[in-house]
């Protein structure tokens, strides 16, 4: 819950003044063992506010929780994960289909293009051809990195980047919205424990 409460507020007011108030009174709560009240909800335009949202700032956070969501993620993910551009930031013209670089500046710093990713399979992936980068992607300790090497196509297209950045963004909202209170709630710290 505690989770879901930071990143949902720093998501619609990305400052730390956000969040500070909110946390040095969890923090007295907690050690006073007394109920928390959270009051924070999500409104109709979150996901669109989170599609907005792709500071590194926050970004590179919400896609690591995008990974650890995905139910096969068993494992911990290295702390010194990297951020995998899908379709990559450096490209020959002719490997994909007649993009140009500024279309495809619209789509490389999407959600949707992006994969939390082991810095040794991020190297070995590179720059190359999303059919080229499946090979390397299926070897990956990631769950998500893994579910791209069973991409159907060789292709990685506008479609795919925006079917996956809708299925990233509902999978988070649903994540926040079971861990949050529909209103007002109190919650025990030893629901924290």
């Amino acid at each position: 819950m505690l989770i879901s409460f930071l990143f949902s507020e720093f998501v619609q007011k990305p400052t730390v003044n956000a969040i500070k108030d909110p946390c040095y009174q969890f923090c007295i709560d907690i050690f006073e063992d007394r109920p928390l009240t959270i009051t924070s909800s999500l409104p109709a335009a979150f996901s669109s506010t989170l599609a907005q949202t792709v500071t590194y700032k926050i970004a590179r956070a919400m896609i690591l929780l995008h990974a650890y969501l995905n139910p096969n993620q068993n494992d911990l993910i290295d702390r010194k994960f990297e951020i995998e551009h899908i379709f990559p930031r450096v490209w020959q013209t002719g490997n994909y289909h007649g993009w140009n670089h500024e279309e495809a500046k619209e789509y490389l710093e999407r959600y949707g293009n992006k994969v939390a990713i082991t810095k040794k399979m991020n190297i070995h992936a590179g720059n190359g051809y999303f059919g080229q980068k499946k090979i390397k992607y299926s070897l990956s300790p990631i769950a998500n990195v893994k579910d791209l090497a069973n991409h159907s196509s060789n292709d990685w297209t506008k479609k795919d980047i925006e079917a996956r950045e809708e299925a990233f963004l509902a999978a988070i909202v649903r994540f926040f919205q079971m861990n949050l209170p529909s209103s007002a709630g109190k919650v025990t710290s030893s629901s924290f424990n």
